[in-house]
């Protein structure tokens, strides 16, 4: 089954408007990665954005080397890590569990974390969706859309990190994350980006296996 809904992932993705409803979640993720991070490294945090082009930033302030490093690379591995975790949930037939999972990531993070308009709109939407087809929708359709945002976490962690390589190749000071951890370690740009990138494609074997 999961073939399925990682082929239904990589094709959803290239929908306009569709594919973005649908990327978001992992940035989403992948914020909240960031935002977690700095929590625990005692930094101090200001605001999550999620923006209509599917990018994202999270607003923090840190002192310290290491507490950057830690800050700057949590984003990529969370966002797998929690797809690969999705998994399992999903192929223990969970779905309603992860369906109300995802709706409380989207209230608290509507409270606590994201501030921009685009960002609170689709939280809303996704809230809402979610509370109708607990309400109203069949236990296949609940599995048919869950497994449809896991799909796409997972092929888009992937293709994130294409993307993130690409860049660095193209210019090493606009590379997201792999930039800003260049700048503390004094490690290439491009090394990060392969490490994310390999990362995310051992998660997705590891996905793969577990169902």
């Amino acid at each position: 089954m999961i073939w399925v809904y990682l082929a239904v992932g990589l094709i959803l993705t290239r929908v306009p408007f569709l594919g973005k409803y649908f990327r978001i979640f992992n940035t989403l993720i992948h914020e909240i990665g960031h935002f977690l991070m700095s929590i625990f490294v005692g930094a101090k945090v200001y605001k999550v954005s999620l923006n209509a082009d599917t990018s994202g930033e999270a607003i923090t302030e840190s002192r310290g080397r290491f507490r950057n490093i830690l800050i700057a690379f949590a984003g990529y591995p969370f966002a797998s890590g929690i797809a690969l975790m999705s998994v399992w949930v999903l192929e223990q037939g969970y779905y309603e569990y992860f369906l109300y999972g995802l709706t409380s990531v989207a209230i608290v993070s509507m409270i606590l974390w994201v501030r921009n308009k685009f960002g609170i709109a689709w939280l809303s939407l996704v809230v809402a969706i979610s509370i109708l087809l607990a309400k109203y929708g069949t236990v296949k359709m609940v599995e048919v859309y869950v497994w449809t945002i896991v799909g796409v976490m997972l092929m888009e962690s992937v293709s994130s990190t294409v993307q993130l390589v690409i860049l660095a190749k193209r210019n090493k000071y606009e590379a997201g994350d792999a930039t800003n951890l260049s700048r503390f370690t004094y490690i290439h740009p491009m090394v990060w980006a392969l490490v994310f990138m390999a990362m995310a494609c051992y998660v997705l074997l590891l996905a793969v296996k577990i169902v």
